[in-house]
């Protein structure tokens, strides 16, 4: 009875070996990182460096909170400095779609018995102007 006990104690403790087996190219998940070289901007870790930059962007919102019409109203200005040694050939401003807009894609994946569906008939913000003026200094 006691040789039957011991055998698969055996078993248990070869397993762990056998892994340690496995072939030192099959790294996955524990492969090296492809880094990029380091620059002046950033150093090999990641860090920044002596010439790093940082871009800006700077908001001025002035808004008007309407409770009886179920409406807020408002002025956005935003100034974006390029501290980079780059000339930018672009400026993406990101406007994510209006959910609750009746047609919109969002309000198509809103389910008949959502609480927030028709909670904004109007369709919720409507861009009216948008101006962009290059080279000013504030």
């Amino acid at each position: 009875m006691r040789r039957l006990f011991l055998l698969p104690l055996l078993a248990l403790f070869a397993l762990p070996l056998r892994a340690q087996d496995a072939p030192a190219h099959n790294l996955g998940t524990f492969a090296p990182l492809d880094l990029p070289a380091p620059t002046d901007e950033r150093v090999s870790d990641g860090r920044p460096g002596g010439e790093y930059w940082q871009q800006r962007a700077d908001y001025r919102i002035r808004a008007t909170l309407d409770t009886v019409a179920n409406r807020v109203t408002g002025l956005v200005t935003l100034s974006y400095t390029n501290n980079s040694p780059r000339t930018l050939d672009a400026l993406w401003l990101q406007l994510d779609q209006n959910l609750f807009a009746p047609g919109s894609r969002g309000a198509s994946i809103q389910p008949a018995d959502s609480r927030w569906r028709g909670s904004f008939p109007g369709g919720g913000y409507q861009i009216t102007q948008v101006e962009v003026k290059q080279g000013e200094q504030s």
